[in-house]
This record gives structure tokens, C-alpha cells and sequence, in this order.
């Protein structure tokens, strides 16, 4: 799916401790896109708090679409918040904002999960990368449902009564279930990789 600028409502927790900073931040941000609404944390207690909210299904977890994080906020570490996110909802984009945040630091923070960080004297960039976060998190989304529905699918033939065996386009096996061990007394691995006429 393509996102547009124009026509997409963001909604963005911003972890930000100078309220100028913020006001800069919005004021590139509805030139570029239809809405823009934000909820402003200047703490990790704050930033553990809203995400504590969509843990426990206090606000609706599509509520925040991005979240936007300043690196040198007193107190707070952009690690643990990076990870507190990730262990609520992996799909929503986390971007560094940040004036002093070195390129190791960076680096290591995608690796760890980030979207992407943006120097603050280079904000201009932002609409743009967040046009693209919001794809990624578009595809993570469709990945995740993908993956569950392989999960039940799995489980469903896992339990079923019926021999079930699923073979390659040349006959070989490549899974059976475990009603097909109990009828025949072969196993996965004893099948895997041979054809069914053996």
C-alpha cells in the first residue's frame, strides 16, 4: 500500500523535554500531512506510561502510529524505551530526532529495533521518512496476520484425526501430521526428502 501525505492522520507520541523542539516538530508535520495529533512525554515515566496504556488496552493500539523520540532527554534511555515498545507492538515505527546522538549510537539503535534517526537541523526530512515508516509498518502488519494465520493453519492439521501428508511438486514429502505417524508408524524425519512411491 502507498502512503500519501496529504491524506494520512498521524497520531505520534513524541518523547521531547524541549517544548520548542515539539512546536517545530508539528509545525513541519502539518504542512506535510492531512492531521497530525501527538501526546507529549518529556520522561520515561511518562513515554513506560503511555506505553503501559496500550499494553493494557487502555488506548486503542493503532492510536499511536509513529513514535518520535529526542536522544538526549535527562533520565531517560532510548534503549529501554525502544525495547518497552517492542514488547507491546513490534509494527509501530520509532524514529530518533536528535541534535547529539552520535553515528554508533544510531547504528545502534536500528540494529535494536529502530526505524531510523534524523539529526534535528535536518527535520525536513522527516514527513518523508515517516511516509516510509508507515509503509514498513503496513508490511510488518500483513507479515504478522500471515504468520498467525500459518500458526492456526498448522495447528489445525496438527490436530486433526485425519492422515495428512504434504508433499513436494515431485511426490517427496515434506511434512506429515501426526495422525499420518500413528496409521503408518513412519516418522517426519524418517519420510522427509522421499518420495511417497518408496
Amino acid at each position: 500500500m502507498t502512503i500519501v501525505p496529504q491524506e494520512t492522520d498521524l497520531n505520534i507520541l513524541i518523547v521531547e523535554d524541549n517544548r520548542d523542539d515539539v512546536d517545530l516538530l508539528m509545525y513541519r508535520l502539518r504542512k506535510s500531512f492531512k492531521s497530525v495529533s501527538y501526546t507529549h512525554v518529556s520522561t520515561l515515566e511518562q513515554y513506560l506510561e503511555a506505553v503501559r496504556h496500550l499494553a493494557n488496552g487502555k488506548l486503542d493500539r493503532t492510536s499511536y502510529n509513529i513514535i518520535i523520540s529526542d536522544w538526549a532527554v535527562p533520565g531517560y534511555d532510548g534503549f529501554v524505551a525502544l525495547q518497552a515498545l517492542q514488547d507491546v507492538d513490534e509494527t509501530i515505527p520509532f524514529i530518533v530526532v536528535s541534535g547529539t546522538i552520535g553515528e554508533p549510537t544510531a547504528v545502534a539503535l536500528i540494529k535494536a529495533g529502530a526505524y531510523d534517526f534524523v539529526l534535528k537541523d535536518q527535520s525536513a526530512h522527516l514527513p518523508y521518512i515517516i511516509t516510509k515508516a508507515l509503509e514498513w509498518a503496513d508490511q510488518r502488519r500483513i507479515e504478522q496476520e500471515q504468520r498467525r494465520q500459518i500458526e492456526m493453519q498448522t495447528k489445525a492439521l496438527s490436530c486433526s484425526p485425519i492422515a495428512m501428508a504434504i508433499l513436494d511438486n515431485e511426490g517427496t514429502f515434506e511434512w506429515i501430521n501426526p495422525a499420518y505417524e500413528v496409521l503408518t508408524g513412519w516418522t517426519l524425519a524418517e519420510l522427509k526428502g522421499h518420495p511417497l512411491w518408496e
